[in-house]
């Protein structure tokens, strides 16, 4: 009895990591329809890259299209579709894909965020490298035009910063701050 337990033990741990496998599989040709606008974004600056997002992040933000809580008509179109499953593996895929930095950012402005960027708390959510973490978004390698879109966005109130409690920093950006964080963000991998 004792070796039939270690051998059906011995089968599922030598299997688990074919199921893995298997599902970033089923990820990639469930996000063909994803790859269209996501996959090339160098020359797409208001498509962000999702190569690298965190699973936990992908999830809830397709969450948000499905839910209403954030809307592009053709986000909540393509996200309705999805059933959890679907989500999960799309997810899984984009994460284990590894990002680098954007291919054109001005390294001026760059510099120059980089500096405005060691005076602000992003760190502490988005990681030492920007990388994100869980439920936080990776920023490093973005299209400088889709980072400063979406933190004039927060800053004005259109898309939610999970920490606005009235002392949030996205708030304080001028237009300029918020290029010259664009860029340097885009520089880093």
């Amino acid at each position: 009895m004792r070796n039939a337990a270690i051998a059906i033990t011995t089968c599922w741990l030598v299997a688990l990591p074919s199921f893995a496998l298997a599902d970033r599989v089923a990820g990639e040709k469930k996000a063909e329809l994803c790859l269209l606008c996501h996959g090339a974004v160098e020359g797409k600056p208001f498509v962000p890259n999702l190569d690298g997002q965190p699973t936990t992040y992908f999830i809830a933000q397709i969450t948000a299209y499905k839910t209403g809580k954030r809307t592009d008509a053709v986000m909540n179109t393509n996200a309705a579709s999805l059933g959890a499953d679907d989500v999960q593996d799309i997810a899984d895929f984009f994460a284990s894909r590894k990002s680098g930095p954007y291919s054109v950012f001005d390294s001026e402005m760059a510099s120059s965020g980089t500096k405005k960027l060691s005076e602000l708390p992003c760190r502490s959510c988005h990681g030492s490298d920007y990388s994100g973490n869980g439920p936080v978004a990776r920023l490093a390698g973005q299209s400088p035009r889709y980072t400063a879109w979406q933190l004039q966005s927060m800053r004005s109130g259109k898309r939610l910063h999970p920490t606005s409690d009235g002392d949030d920093a996205v708030k304080t950006l001028t237009e300029d701050d918020i290029n010259n964080v664009a860029h340097a963000l885009a520089s880093l991998n």
